[in-house]
């Protein structure tokens, strides 16, 4: 079963975002008015201004409601179960950041490509973030699910 809820609650929520619009690629007069020249920038374009935060902020949610519902039926939480909620929700509170602030200041696709790893993640800040924050939280979600569940 374990695959299976790694499966639908944390690979889903994080990829189908950007994977849905894929079939634009199928229609060339859409993409010919987006610009969308290949798959990587079409994927680019999906998550460029943060948009990975928001499913950070629903994992951070999935697993506070995780220990609530432990505590909730009387069962033992251990500090570092307690730890990774803490560390998951104070995540959350900042991802939601530059989802929020992406949507009111899209940032431009870089032209030329940023040649060094620390240029491409200055100008792409709230992709970093974001991704960072959903990896991390997609983790501690993952770890107190199965804690728990054991």
């Amino acid at each position: 079963m374990g695959p299976l809820w790694f499966f639908v609650n944390v690979l889903l929520p994080l990829v189908l975002p950007i994977l849905g619009p894929l079939p634009i690629l199928a229609t060339p007069s859409i993409r010919a008015v987006a610009g969308i020249t290949s798959l990587s920038r079409l994927i680019l374009i999906t998550v460029k201004d943060g948009q990975l935060g928001w499913g950070a902020v629903a994992m951070g949610l999935s697993t506070l409601y995780e220990l609530l519902q432990h505590v909730r039926l009387g069962q033992d939480v251990t500090l570092g179960i307690i730890w990774a909620v803490f560390a998951a929700v104070v995540i959350m509170i900042f991802a939601a950041v530059p989802a929020a602030v992406g949507a009111y200041f899209p940032v431009a696709i870089a032209s030329p490509v940023p040649v060094t790893p620390a240029a491409w993640v200055r100008h792409y800040l709230a992709l970093s973030l974001s991704m960072a924050a959903a990896i991390v939280n997609a983790c501690a979600f993952t770890y107190v699910h199965f804690r728990m569940a054991s």
